[in-house]
């Protein structure tokens, strides 16, 4: 099969953001008088968007939806102060990224992460030529729905059979799924190898370069 497009999950794939996001909400509980989690945790509670992130975190007896909007609120000050402080891309990301470019494959990026985060995360860590579009959670209903996925799709004029997903958790195997699109799990990401493959991944990356392979053959 020719790819001729990827598109790419931003926390866990094409970005560490793992301690500054837990490093936020643990200070945004820490408001709230209450315990945070070790950063490890978080692994497993980020990728559904901050308002399912505050329900996982929040003990059972204080999800209340003030609580719920308390803590959202603090954890969006306190994630706009600190989004950079020790996220970094993972190794071998940019070099990848500028292999499918020489390709000519056309890149873009889905994400579940609020939108206006998404395009200032990427502007800063890949500059504004890195993607033809970004989009953030806002528009369309947040993955594993398909439909951010499709409208990339329709944006760049290519059937979704032309496009491999790329991504680090259940979610984005799903949304892969769910598009008729390419699954391309990331495994050094925040999620298990079995996770990926029990959720759709079509084919494992070891490392990003083998993304390169993967999509151009």
């Amino acid at each position: 099969m020719i790819y001729r497009a990827a598109i790419f999950d931003l926390d866990g794939t094409l970005l560490n953001t793992l301690d500054d996001i837990a490093d936020s909400m643990n200070g945004a509980l820490q408001r709230l008088g209450l315990p945070g989690w070790p950063v490890e945790q978080y692994r497993s509670m980020v990728g559904m968007g901050l308002d399912q992130l505050a329900l996982r975190v929040l003990p059972e007896d204080r999800s209340d939806a003030a609580t719920v909007s308390a803590c959202l609120a603090a954890m969006r000050e306190l994630y706009a102060a600190r989004w950079a402080v020790r996220t970094r891309p993972y190794d071998g990301i940019p070099e990848m990224l500028r292999a499918l470019r020489q390709a000519g494959i056309r890149c873009a990026v889905l994400s579940n992460k609020a939108h206006e985060f998404v395009v200032t995360m990427i502007s800063h860590f890949f500059g504004d030529k890195a993607f033809e579009l970004i989009l953030g959670g806002g528009r369309f209903p947040l993955k594993p729905d398909p439909s951010g996925a499709l409208h990339i799709a329709a944006s760049i004029g290519l059937p979704p059979g032309e496009i491999v997903f790329i991504g680090d958790s259940d979610v984005d195997m799903k949304t892969a799924g769910n598009a008729g699109m390419f699954g391309i799990g990331a495994t050094w990401g925040f999620r298990t190898r079995e996770e990926l493959l029990q959720n759709g991944a079509q084919f494992l990356a070891e490392t990003p370069i083998d993304i390169v392979s993967a999509v151009t053959g």
